[in-house]
């Protein structure tokens, strides 16, 4: 007892491979937007560790808290998702150096100077990130903030030279970084 089906009864006469000429495409509803795949994920060291969007809640707390050595560590495990001179890492990096000098011009922490400097200078060159406006906007606010005399004129003056040596000093100044004073205070280091 076969059942003898058609096609054209069972299945409708159209094939996929020749769509309706009237069909609209740009109206097709997608319905489930999941990826079939996981999501990358690294294993924990230190407790420092999982898929991307955990690294991020963990790395934004981290900041608001003053957590910077968790903070550098999870960028550090982060720079494993994104490509070499992205400019995601790179705002990882800003991210990190804007939290790090606003808790340090609120709690006048002398002691930071030292580690965002070395974070800035050494270890973002060797991870491949090139500083942009706002990063050389960041440090030149951390040293008319933090530092004094000539050591403040001296970073002052080597940070905006590496702007302009990168054509970017216009954006430095274009940025809501640096205030008002702190802008003028720039203009007086410059001239001297």
């Amino acid at each position: 007892m076969g059942a003898n089906y058609e096609q054209s009864s069972q299945w409708g006469s159209g094939s996929f491979a020749d769509p309706d000429p009237d069909f609209d495409t740009s109206s097709l509803i997608i319905i489930d937007s999941l990826l079939m795949t996981k999501p990358k994920v690294l294993r924990k060291l230190k407790g420092i560790g999982g898929d991307v969007d955990e690294m991020m809640a963990n790395l934004d707390i981290s900041l608001k808290v003053g957590r910077f050595d968790r903070a550098a560590a999870l960028i550090q495990r982060l720079g494993k998702f994104y490509p070499f001179g992205s400019p995601e890492y790179l705002d990882l990096h800003n991210r990190y150096l804007q939290a790090m000098v606003s808790h340090m011009i609120m709690t006048r922490q002398d002691s930071m100077v030292q580690p965002l400097q070395r974070w800035f200078e050494i270890d973002m060159p060797q991870g491949g990130v090139k500083p942009d406006a706002t990063t050389y906007a960041i440090m030149i606010r951390m040293a008319l903030r933090m530092l004094h005399g000539s050591k403040r004129d001296r970073t002052v003056r080597r940070y905006w030279e590496k702007a302009k040596q990168a054509e970017i000093e216009e954006e430095v100044l274009a940025l809501p970084i640096l205030s008002e004073l702190e802008l003028g205070e720039l203009s007086e280091v410059r001239i001297l």
